[in-house]
């Protein structure tokens, strides 16, 4: 939108359904009191608002005529996506200590999805005598704010009633709560809630976390990692006898941290790793060597991914002769057939055999003979939108769940896709293209949840591709509390991601091109 907005009125067609404000200047300290311009779009059903600075809240608390002058904004409002506020401190603020006028009805009644990400000033989200001005919310996301402390919050000190602690907490439609990176959080509210949500919350310790969910056993969000592996550690052992199993480990995991001790009774870890040295340093008692596929199970595997398509005697012949170059490697040999499905012609079955040869040249060794053949699969997009979306995953952490929704408006922002007539229209390329990544093998989709994931393997292919053309800094989830020495930052750098760290400060001398 214009970044006039504020300064006059602006019409907007009575039927408009979906409004979008980025980076526009919108000069507002209340999104609502921009409703006082676009009261002809009472049939909003959709509103994101991103790197907005002068927003502090999305209403402002005042008197019954002030609210009245204002109408009611936010009627049909279904979804509401609040994003990089600089600003913002809370969905509602008061004005000074004075009483105020309870809200008018019909504000808010049809919203379902709330999502807030990176507001870094907000220290509550909503405060517990408003939550009923949301009564069909179904989806809230809260991930990366720094300073917040409690979802829903007492009242005492923004200038409101101060209400009973003890009371119960009632939100009859939400069904999922996400909490993701926020380091300051000490509850999602002090009174109980009356009926159980699926909380997800992986950046509260991920192993201690993950553990007590998969046991169905509480621990508390004590900020001391010492004292929850000792809770832990407790209630594991009241547990009797499990089997702890911990996939793809690429590091050594110090497991009396997480309240596990190897060789207690009753209890049986598991680990897979493609490294050696990490059974070896954790002092495992029995290691097994999962064995490659035979090269009869490669080639069934190859001919399933490739949708046991009728091949010709000759590009059989062709195709036997590339699986033998995965080794028996199942991700090797799903990529590739990935990268192959709708070829027809015999010249095309050639040519990829002679690329995937110079490809894998000098390549012997089981990990590094898999990396040629990702390569290989990230050469075959003749699209530079594919490739440039397709490296764009690499700058999130391993096993990241990236919303597919939030993924295609990266995309948008950072203009790795053409530009299309409508905000919709980019949204339905985004989804395309992370559909033709899909079947290339070279992203995974979780339909159910929505989120876009990265197998670690063609993770680290994508992060080998950007050390050189374009070129990436990624140091994520190191424990960084400080920015990366002076000479990593060069002036060829593309992008940088830090995420999953603790640094608060950033020297404006270390900047790449973005």
């Amino acid at each position: 939108m214009d970044s006039s907005l504020g300064e006059g009125k602006i019409l907007l067609p009575r039927d408009i359904e979906e409004l979008i404000f980025f980076g526009s200047g919108l000069r507002m300290v209340s999104l609502a009191d921009g409703f006082l311009m676009l009261n002809n779009a009472k049939y909003v059903k959709k509103c994101e608002v991103s790197a907005e600075d002068e927003i502090e809240c999305v209403i402002r608390l005042s008197s019954t005529e002030e609210q009245q002058s204002r109408g009611v904004p936010f009627q049909s409002l279904e979804k509401l996506l609040l994003r990089c506020l600089r600003n913002f401190i809370g969905l509602f603020m008061w004005e000074g200590k004075a009483a105020v006028a309870p809200l008018l009805p019909g504000i808010f009644t049809q919203l379902t999805v709330l999502e807030i990400l990176s507001c870094n000033k907000m220290k509550k989200l909503i405060p517990r005598s408003l939550l009923q001005t949301l009564p069909n919310l179904q989806n809230l996301k809260v991930r990366h704010c720094e300073e917040i402390e409690e979802i829903i919050g007492d009242e005492d000190d923004d200038g409101s009633p101060v209400i009973n602690s003890s009371a119960e907490v009632t939100m009859p439609r939400l069904k999922k709560l996400e909490l993701v990176d926020l380091p300051k959080l000490k509850s999602i509210c002090k009174g109980r809630i009356a009926k159980p949500l699926n909380i997800i919350a992986p950046r509260f310790n991920r192993f201690k976390n993950y553990i007590s969910q998969a046991l169905k056993i509480g621990i508390s969000k004590e900020s001391d990692e010492k004292k929850r592996a000792v809770e832990l550690f407790q209630a594991v052992k009241n547990k009797g006898k499990f089997v702890l199993i911990l996939d793809d480990v690429s590091k050594q995991i110090d497991t009396e941290n997480i309240g596990i001790l190897l060789g207690m009774d009753g209890c049986k870890v598991v680990i897979t790793s493609r490294s050696l040295e990490v059974f070896h340093r954790m002092g495992f008692q029995k290691i097994i060597k999962v064995n490659t596929f035979s090269e009869k199970e490669s080639w069934e595997l190859f001919l399933k991914k490739l949708d046991h398509v009728e091949l010709s005697p000759e590009v059989e012949e062709i195709c036997k002769k590339m699986t033998k170059r995965c080794s028996g490697l199942p991700l090797a040999l799903v990529t590739l057939a990935g990268s192959m499905r709708g070829m027809v012609d015999i010249h095309e079955w050639r040519d990829a055999s002679e690329e995937l040869d110079e490809s894998c040249m000098g390549q012997a060794d089981m990990e590094n003979g898999v990396l040629p053949i990702l390569v290989y699969a990230f050469n075959r997009l003749k699209d530079p939108k594919l490739k440039s979306c397709f490296l764009y995953c690499s700058l999130f952490p391993e096993d990241y769940d990236n919303p597919r929704d939030e993924l295609i408006a990266n995309f948008i922002s950072e203009e790795l896709m053409d530009t299309r007539s409508s905000r919709r229209a980019e949204f339905d390329q985004g989804h395309a293209i992370l559909n033709k990544l899909e079947k290339a093998c070279l992203v995974e989709i979780w339909t159910d949840r929505e989120v876009v994931r990265m197998h670690n393997l063609i993770r680290d292919m994508a992060l080998t591709i950007t050390k050189h053309n374009p070129m990436y800094m990624v140091k994520v989830g190191l424990e960084l509390t400080e920015i990366p020495k002076i000479q990593n930052w060069t002036k060829d750098l593309d992008k940088i991601s830090l995420m999953d760290n603790s640094i608060h400060d950033i020297s404006p001398d270390t900047q790449g091109r973005n």
